[in-house]
């Protein structure tokens, strides 16, 4: 199965960047709703480096761990990450484009 995930941001594509890839920026926005939240994030951002993330229910009464590792990184434009622990699966990529004056995230 594939899900893929697409918004557009009105940013310049160095400030989406730097959103999606400072670990302090990430815990600020990275929720699957409102009563969620990501406690602590890490990035190693280099082929081979690995992002790990905590996701916590507000109210304390779940949790989890998230991570990857990156397989392709292009300063300002893309991040591929395969996951390799944790779950068996793949992490679909992520990435930044130029799009105008927006930056398109998928």
């Amino acid at each position: 199965m594939k899900i893929t995930v697409e918004t557009l941001i009105k940013a310049p594509v160095a400030k989406v960047w730097h959103a999606y890839t400072t670990p302090d920026d990430i815990t600020q926005w990275n929720a699957a709703s409102d009563d969620w939240h990501t406690t602590k994030a890490t990035v190693d951002l280099r082929v081979g480096g690995e992002f790990s993330s905590r996701m916590e229910a507000k109210d304390g009464s779940f949790g989890f761990d998230f991570a990857v590792t990156y397989t392709k990184v292009v300063l300002n434009e893309s991040v591929t990450r395969l996951q390799v622990r944790r779950r068996k699966s793949l992490y679909l990529p992520s990435h930044t484009q130029e799009a105008g004056r927006h930056a398109r995230c998928t």
